[in-house]
């Protein structure tokens, strides 16, 4: 039943979100953990007469939108004049 229901949610993303058309190349990008999402998407693109293009990326280190928006602080410049 999962899987009908991912198929159908990837048809709708393929079909009615990105209105892919026959022709076209889409990529796909994924973890390996997500592989069976991608691999459903992949089928909806066939299935719209399109290329899919499977790119599976490693996961990164989660980081607050905080600390990213942060970043590394800079290092303060001392004037030569006085």
């Amino acid at each position: 039943m999962r899987n009908v229901m991912m198929a159908k949610g990837a048809g709708t993303v393929v079909n009615r979100c990105a209105q892919v058309k026959a022709g076209e190349t889409v990529l796909i990008v994924t973890e390996a953990s997500r592989m069976s999402i991608a691999e459903c998407l992949a089928e909806a693109v066939c299935a719209a007469g399109a290329q899919p293009v499977l790119s599976v990326i490693l996961p990164r280190q989660q980081m607050s939108f905080c600390a990213w928006w942060a970043g590394p602080s800079p290092t303060p410049r001392r004037s030569n004049r006085r």
